[in-house]
């Protein structure tokens, strides 16, 4: 059980009817309020409020943007807060945000009940591993890179009892 962000709604749809058991929140992930998302097409995964994101993908799998329009979003505090008052354990999470990952990831308290144990998220870098400010960011707050799956990047928090007694570290 968990908390996922779907703005688009009908993978929110199929997302419910599939997990039952999750707390859903229909909005977007962003810095912003409100944002414009890109939707290429109703089940499509790569839709985005980053418009230089959506005309990557648009340009690279030659597909074009079916419709555009305002939603709501949430910062990460504001979804972590509310995920936390359902769950209020130790979490994982896991960044997919078409692009936005570490302008939404920067503005992230990383402190307290709101530091995640893991944190999965999407690095698009371009001149390495270790130079991504993604990376940076995350190394910075006291969290180690232990693997790397395509596009992903995992990080384990240093100062959790996981980094030691999984990882090593």
């Amino acid at each position: 059980r968990g908390t996922v962000v779907e703005p688009n709604p009908n993978l929110a749809k199929l997302w419910k009817n599939l997990r039952q058991h999750d707390f859903l929140l229909p909005y977007a992930c962003s810095v912003n309020s409100n944002i414009e998302f890109n939707q290429f097409s109703k089940l499509a995964p790569s839709n985005t409020g980053n418009l230089e994101f959506a005309t990557e993908i648009s340009d690279s799998q030659s597909i074009s943007i079916a419709d555009r329009y305002l939603i709501n979003a949430l910062s990460l505090n504001e979804i972590v807060s509310k995920h936390l008052e359902l769950f209020p354990e130790r979490f994982i999470l896991d960044l997919d945000i078409e692009g936005d990952d570490f302008s939404v990831l920067e503005k992230f308290v990383l402190t307290g009940v709101f530091r995640p144990i893991v944190i999965l998220i999407e690095d698009h870098f371009e001149f390495g591993l270790h130079e991504s400010p993604i990376t940076r960011l995350l190394e910075d707050s006291n969290y180690a890179l232990v693997g790397r799956t395509v596009i992903t990047s995992i990080f384990v928090d240093l100062s959790s009892d996981l980094s030691v007694s999984q990882f090593g570290i």
